[in-house]
């Protein structure tokens, strides 16, 4: 019988803080925010860190590889991502992540958002112990080229 124990000696992140919509158009929207106050006592790095026999415990942030395995052993690598989860959600519905991993940077742009929808943002900071707290959602955003840039285009066609 094989029996795999992990422990985990680090706390996860805190919120990051306050997360604005900069810029944004008609098909995306640039997202930024800054880092928590606190990283859980190891670094938010954007980093791929690498442990020999260990399970993962988060959908998003690890990745479990099994390379050998008998009756009596196993050798697997856990692979940690550490960086920021990025969640929309349309109004009324669930939240759901728009980038695949964690990414380094504390900007983000979403892309491929529908023109006239309405959406909120949140992010999360990831560490060795797993994601943070979410911070606060965003306001309600409206999918739309920014009105400033109307105007300009407007000008330069009189």
């Amino acid at each position: 019988m094989l029996i795999m124990r992990f422990l985990l000696y680090t706390d996860t992140p805190d919120a990051p803080k306050n997360l604005d919509i900069p810029k944004y158009d008609k098909r995306s929207c640039e997202l930024t925010w800054d880092k928590p106050d606190f990283d859980g006592g190891n670094p938010v790095t954007g980093m791929l860190k690498f442990y020999p026999c260990q399970t993962c415990l988060q959908d998003l942030t690890c990745l479990v590889i099994v390379s050998f395995s008998t009756h009596e052993s196993i050798l697997m690598t856990f692979i940690q991502f550490s960086g920021y989860v990025v969640e929309k959600r349309s109004r009324g519905g669930d939240w759901v992540p728009v980038n695949n991993f964690p990414v380094k940077d504390t900007k983000f742009t979403v892309m491929g958002l529908q023109e006239g929808t309405v959406v909120e943002f949140r992010v999360a900071a990831v560490n060795d112990g797993g994601p943070g707290k979410f911070s606060k959602a965003t306001p309600p955003h409206q999918v739309r080229d920014q009105v400033c840039k109307q105007i300009g285009h407007l000008l330069t066609h009189l």
